[in-house]
């Protein structure tokens, strides 16, 4: 089973792609809609609200791989989630970079919301 977490609707998208990759797969879809958006949060609360969230879908939902559907969260928490996570977890902020490089104009938008980054790593 798969986990995808985002502050909400988002990471849907991601969702669908998967589901078309991998018909066969069970998808966990946690959307944090209590903490949404991310992006209004201290990098020290996304930690602890992501580490929740996956530690939720590894020991009540036994999902083998987190898909962090979330650029706020995917920068901000990803390596310290893989180093506190016993199983593999995607973040999405590389998409960018192939996005553009697929895009005939060199153009491409981008929904997000507002993070503000302190002392990132």
């Amino acid at each position: 089973m798969i986990g995808i977490i985002d502050s909400g609707i988002g990471g849907k998208g991601i969702e669908a792609e998967i589901k078309k990759l991998l018909p066969d797969v069970k998808i966990e879809y946690l959307a944090d809609t209590e903490n949404f958006p991310f992006g209004d949060k201290s990098e020290a609360d996304l930690k602890k609200i992501l580490l929740k969230n996956c530690r939720s879908l590894t020991n009540k939902k036994k999902v083998k791989l987190i898909v962090l559907a979330c650029n706020s969260g995917s920068i901000s928490s990803l390596n310290f989630l893989r180093q506190n996570i016993d199983i593999p977890i995607i973040g999405v902020v590389p998409a960018i970079k192939p996005a553009y490089e697929l895009t005939k104009t060199k153009k491409i938008a981008v929904f997000a919301t507002y993070l503000e980054l302190r002392n990132a790593h």
